[in-house]
């Protein structure tokens, strides 16, 4: 070998010490993130409603003359404006003599009046929605011979809630809102354990304590947002945590 061979090997092995050095070296790791700042009620509040009207739908609480009107607000606006509900509303009234000849239509019946001309995805949602009307008022019919729904104006918040569940087509979520709609209160009249138990993962109390929720929301929420509040946050908390829709869980992290 050759003096400058000899004098350039230092080089190289250094050069290639150096290489596998730099292979070795591992990741950097990344900075810690700051972590978030935890929202106030009324700041969580406001960022919730508009999260909780886009996963479940708007609440008017459009004119009534019956608890059995309600009934079909709440399960006819689903997947609709409340405007739409209330036009619904207004086409059963003046199209069938009274709710006993509702029930004992036909949905396809039904769903071809409350969709107007539209057809497909939009009527099949119609026929849903009036299956389910009709199903609940048959429901009613069975138990009580009647399918008025007034009776309830004779019962207790819990007891009204606790018979309105049972109804396998109108869903916990609208019994609460119905109860609160009933009630006309400054507070909430009962609070299911499903709707305080997503009140509080959304930090909106700091409590999931059913007397906690019924004052401490309602007071922060205001009488105009109590039926909305009852019917979302059921619907929320009877859903599994990673069945959450990806808004309000983040949300709640």
């Amino acid at each position: 070998m050759s003096q400058a061979a000899r004098h350039k090997s230092p080089a190289r092995g250094q050069a290639g010490r150096a290489g596998k050095a730099r292979k070795t070296a591992g990741p950097r790791t990344p900075a810690p993130k700051a972590p978030r700042r935890r929202l106030s009620p009324r700041g969580a509040l406001q960022k919730a409603i508009p999260l909780l009207e886009k996963a479940f739908g708007e609440i008017e609480l459009v004119p009534t003359e019956s608890v059995l009107d309600k009934v079909a607000v709440l399960i006819l606006r689903e997947g609709n404006s409340g405007g739409a509900a209330e036009r619904a509303l207004r086409l059963l009234r003046s199209e069938f003599v009274d709710w006993n000849e509702v029930r004992i239509s036909r949905p396809s019946e039904l769903a071809r009046l409350l969709s107007g001309s539209t057809k497909g995805s939009s009527q099949r949602r119609w026929h849903e929605r009036s299956k389910r009307l009709r199903d609940v008022i048959d429901q009613v019919y069975n138990d009580k011979n009647d399918p008025s729904f007034e009776f309830l104006l004779e019962l207790k918040p819990k007891e009204q809630y606790e018979f309105l569940a049972e109804l396998d087509d109108l869903g916990p979520h609208n019994a609460a809102a119905l109860v609160q709609w009933l009630s006309d209160g400054e507070q909430f009249a009962h609070v299911p354990p499903s709707m305080a138990r997503a009140a509080h993962r959304l930090g909106l109390v700091e409590s999931a304590a059913v007397t906690r929720v019924r004052k401490e929301l309602a007071d922060l929420a205001g009488k105009d947002r109590l039926v909305l509040l009852s019917a979302h946050l059921t619907q929320l908390g009877e859903l599994a945590d990673e069945q959450w829709p990806t808004a309000l869980a983040e949300l709640a992290d």
